[in-house]
């Protein structure tokens, strides 16, 4: 991937949003008019930019970013967006896409994340690529109208078989989760076992691939 020397670059170690393998995150005061992906609308907002005293100051540099933003975009396709002023977050599978956004402003993209060589296979298998986590799968769980207690004791000095993160550890222990947390399973022995206590409340398991 060509990018200029100063961008920050990482590795993708899961598909973003599930599809995708790029990723580039760019920094505008104005990115909350990206929300939604409607180009249209934000071309709207260059010409009537929103005055409220709750509003972001928007620059003329802002602007002519902004409005270089919409030209690149308009020429791409099979790509998504999510907004956390004043961050885009731009996904897509098309690694031209990432050069042409990036070429826009160099000084303006916090970090781009692609494939490391040779593991573009195991992300479309949808399989999680790490050096450091010693365990086969990462569970992620869903939304839960109880606690787990029950499920916590049993892992107590289980280290060497689960990893729970402290995030985990606290949600499982409320009687409400709207979920999206995970912790790390060792075997698959083992991972019978946890959807023995917390199966119905899972989301999704992931294979972890050591790389």
């Amino acid at each position: 991937m060509k990018l200029h020397p100063l961008i920050q670059t990482k590795h993708t170690t899961k598909l973003f949003n599930n599809k995708y393998k790029f990723k580039i995150v760019l920094k505008t005061k104005a990115a909350g008019w990206f929300r939604g992906g409607n180009l249209e609308n934000v071309k709207e907002k260059l010409i009537s930019p929103d005055k409220s005293v709750w509003a972001p100051k928007i620059t003329k540099e802002d602007r002519d970013y902004v409005s270089s933003l919409i030209t690149a975009m308009g020429q791409l396709v099979d790509y998504d967006l999510r907004v956390e002023s004043p961050l885009i977050s731009f996904y897509t599978n098309t690694e031209k896409n990432i050069e042409k956004l990036a070429k826009v402003n160099p000084n303006l993209v916090k970090y781009v994340s692609f494939p490391r060589a040779g593991s573009e296979s195991l992300l479309d298998e949808h399989k999680i690529i790490s050096k450091t986590i010693n365990y086969d799968y990462r569970v992620t769980m869903g939304r839960t109208r109880q606690n787990y207690s029950n499920f916590l004791n049993w892992c107590t000095g289980k280290e060497l078989k689960i990893k729970l993160p402290k995030r985990a550890k606290t949600h499982l222990a409320k009687e409400h989760s709207w979920g999206g947390y995970y912790f790390y399973v060792s075997d698959e022995k083992t991972l019978t076992m946890v959807k023995i206590f917390v199966g119905s409340a899972i989301h999704s398991v992931e294979t972890v691939v050591k790389q």
